[in-house]
């Protein structure tokens, strides 16, 4: 991890790393997300998932400013229930 910010999101479990695919108990799902991650979450492209953010429908955290875009999971079950109805 180059990055300071995403470092420290790893050391504190909320972003997940690439290399581990399966959640156990003692690895919690992270609860922020990169973009690919994110928009794989949403069943979306990588692109889509930025047009969301950039017309301001769905919020990222930054946790410095060269770091990764970041999404919350909670933002992303907010947007899913958002755009629910029936058919």
């Amino acid at each position: 991890m180059s990055d300071a910010g995403t470092a420290l999101g790893m050391r504190l479990g909320m972003i997940s790393e690439p290399h581990c695919k399966t959640k156990t108990a003692g690895n919690p799902a992270p609860r922020l997300m990169k973009v690919k991650e994110a928009a794989r979450y949403l069943s979306i492209s990588p692109w889509t998932l930025r047009k969301l953010v950039q017309t301001q429908q769905l919020r990222i955290v930054k946790l410095d400013d060269r770091g990764p875009w970041l999404i919350d999971t909670k933002d992303l079950d907010h947007f899913i229930e958002g755009r629910k109805e029936y058919f």
